[in-house]
């Protein structure tokens, strides 16, 4: 678990954001929403194989060329859950190579059957590419999610490398670690597409796999709209 606690020490010492490194733009709306489900790979096609769900949806708007403002909300099956207001705010000229945002938000969050009010910071990186199999993307976003009551912190850090081999679909795989209170790290690869079925309307299929701290296999299937 080294390389694990080096790569969350490293993105939270430089500042952790949901809002992403590049802003909506003014006046742009993005919507997804997901269902994840994933179990034991050990038990499949098996009767004690039981999945956990997570119902996950994000809403992004532009408020201005630089600030964008979103809500983000979750529901695992066991009732656990989230609902986070935040702002996020684009840094640097707008035709930089590099790009990097900050955010901050606020909401509530149950664990345990136990609700309580949280502060969320974060920080984003990204970065267009080109490869001989088409133009790219590559993106760190972190954040830090401070439990106002019991004082527990919430780390999390997903990196995604992403490419648009066609006009239509985009590939991208994305490493995601984190650290919940009186749990260990966990380290999981989630190889997903995207697919456009009409303009700015996309489904997604992914696969997420525990590498670290979280030995499951599960399916994401999701929709992104933008307008």
């Amino acid at each position: 678990m080294s390389i694990l606690r080096v790569l969350l020490v490293f993105f939270l010492s430089a500042g952790l954001a949901q809002a992403g490194a590049w802003p909506r733009g003014k006046g742009q709306t993005f919507v997804t929403l997901s269902y994840t489900a994933s179990g034991d790979p050990a038990t499949l096609g098996t009767s004690a194989f039981d999945p956990r769900g997570y119902l996950a949806l994000m809403v992004e708007h532009g408020l201005g060329d630089r600030l964008t403002f979103g809500i983000e909300a979750g529901r695992a099956d066991d009732g656990d859950g989230k609902v986070l207001a935040y702002l996020g705010y684009a840094l640097g000229p707008p035709d930089a190579t590099h790009r990097f945002a900050l955010m901050a938000g606020l909401g509530q969050a149950r664990h345990g059957g136990r609700d309580e009010p949280v502060l969320q910071f974060g920080a984003a990186w990204g970065r267009g590419i080109s490869t001989r199999w088409g133009n790219g993307w590559i993106a760190a976003d972190g954040a830090v999610r401070y439990r106002l009551e019991t004082e527990g912190i919430v780390a999390k850090l997903d990196l995604t490398v992403g490419i648009k081999p066609f006009d239509r679909a985009k590939l991208f795989v994305q490493v995601q670690a984190g650290r919940y209170p009186d749990a260990d790290p966990y380290l999981r690869v989630v190889p997903s597409v995207a697919y456009r079925i009409a303009p700015g309307r996309h489904i997604e299929l992914g696969v997420p796999v525990g590498l670290a701290g979280d030995n499951s296999v599960g399916v994401k299937i999701g929709t992104w709209l933008e307008f």
